[in-house]
């Protein structure tokens, strides 16, 4: 059976462990900046604002450390606030008895930490120029009875087999050129058209790190964000919001 079956009014919460829920409250009001109500013996809302919240369920000695992949994310508003955030934390590591801080990383565009909390929980702190996820998702306008009621702006370019880590992948849709990159399993799209020469960046680009530079005056460009990093090139390449449908690459050429 096919189809949506669930008539969702909106996302409700999800859960996390800790081992002292008074003292874990303590940290995500005083360090974290987040809202926290206890609302039984074992259990405490974290919220920041919005209709989704997190609740915390206190399990002591019982609470097992969480994968570095499975965390939660706080976009704060530059990669200014991110460097400063990563000085408090490494500042207030033994008070809080973090486990670990790890180092900022990232172009200015896109500047992250991680952080593992007293419980072992990880936390993601990150700015990110550009698109918020509201952009992303404003695509999804279609009624609910439509045949495929998500991502009907969005076209698919290949499957993601077809995208080997470090590498650019020519696609055309509807007429457009674009070259596809696989940057350490994160997808992206550009125009495949260098800015300042007619040099097919998909057939003739090279690819170091998240930079692609052109062969023909090397002129390079951040693929995340297509801004122009070495002369010649002055003209930013143009970006494109990209998905995962399955094991399919769709773009959103719109």
């Amino acid at each position: 059976m096919t189809g949506v079956h669930f008539e969702i009014e909106s996302f409700s919460h999800g859960t996390l462990e800790c081992r002292d829920l008074e003292v874990t409250k303590r940290f995500y009001r005083e360090f974290l900046g987040l809202h926290c109500v206890r609302m039984s013996k074992r259990v405490c809302w974290v919220w920041l604002g919005g209709e989704w919240l997190i609740a915390c369920i206190g399990a002591g000695a019982f609470k097992q450390p969480q994968e570095k992949q499975n965390r939660f994310a706080l976009r704060l508003e530059s990669s200014q606030a991110v460097e400063a955030a990563y000085a408090a934390a490494v500042a207030a590591a033994e008070e809080w008895q973090l486990a670990a801080v790890e180092a900022v990383e990232g172009p200015e565009e896109f500047r992250s930490f991680l952080l593992n909390d007293m419980d072992g929980n990880w936390w993601e702190i990150y700015s990110r120029a550009g698109t918020r996820y509201d952009d992303i998702f404003d695509h999804e306008q279609a009624p609910a009875d439509e045949d495929r009621p998500a991502m009907i702006q969005f076209i698919k370019a290949c499957s993601i087999d077809d995208l080997k880590t470090g590498t650019i992948t020519r696609v055309e849709i509807e007429g457009k050129i674009l070259a596809v990159y696989n940057i350490d399993g994160n997808y992206y799209a550009t125009d495949a058209m260098c800015t300042h020469d007619e040099v097919d960046l998909a057939a003739e680009g090279e690819l170091q790190g998240d930079i692609v530079e052109c062969p023909a005056h090397f002129g390079q460009f951040h693929v995340p964000t297509g801004r122009p990093m070495a002369r010649p090139c002055l003209i930013p390449l143009k970006t494109y919001n990209v998905c995962i449908e399955g094991y399919d690459l769709l773009i959103d050429i719109g």
